[in-house]
């Protein structure tokens, strides 16, 4: 016999939990991207040792629009370039066109910040199976890109000015 009754209390809230748990998983399922949100935050709560070194700074003006830089960013066994292209025409954006070494399906937020605003946006990005993604920011800011692998390793790239 169990001398302390709060052990019952606490087995009987449990099971209580438990069935509530389930129930508003059928109803009221929480969104997948709350989860991704979630995950990305705890995975990124120590980003020094995932950060990727930049590796290269090339302006493509010979081969593509005048002013396209590409930021390439490296560690051991990934690469992600960042392809920046100047504002086209009326547009006040700047086109980013990311790529992720290995290719892979992942999940990816794009903080933006500018001298306009005191702190970032963050952008959730999905990149495709080739590796590939696109995403418009405002001129004359400043990008980092925090990138989720399938596998759970993750990686962020440091300011990259825009």
């Amino acid at each position: 016999m169990n001398d302390n009754p709060r052990d019952e209390t606490d087995a009987a809230d449990a099971a209580l939990l438990d069935e509530l748990r389930t129930l508003i998983a059928e109803v009221d399922p929480v969104p997948v991207e709350v989860v991704l949100a979630a995950r990305s935050a705890i995975a990124h709560r120590d980003l020094d040792r995932q950060l990727l070194a930049l590796v290269e700074v090339a302006d493509t003006g010979v081969r593509g629009a005048a002013g396209t830089d590409v930021a390439t960013f490296a560690d051991a066994v990934r690469e992600i370039s960042l392809t920046i292209a100047p504002p086209a025409g009326a547009e006040r954006t700047r086109r980013v066109v990311g790529e992720v070494d290995p290719p892979a399906v992942a999940f990816a937020t794009l903080q933006v910040t500018s001298s306009r605003t005191p702190t970032h946006v963050d952008i959730l990005l999905t990149i495709d199976a080739s590796g590939l993604f696109t995403v418009d920011v405002p001129p004359n800011s400043h990008v980092r890109l925090l990138v989720d692998w399938p596998d759970g390793t993750s990686a962020v790239t440091p300011w990259t000015p825009v």
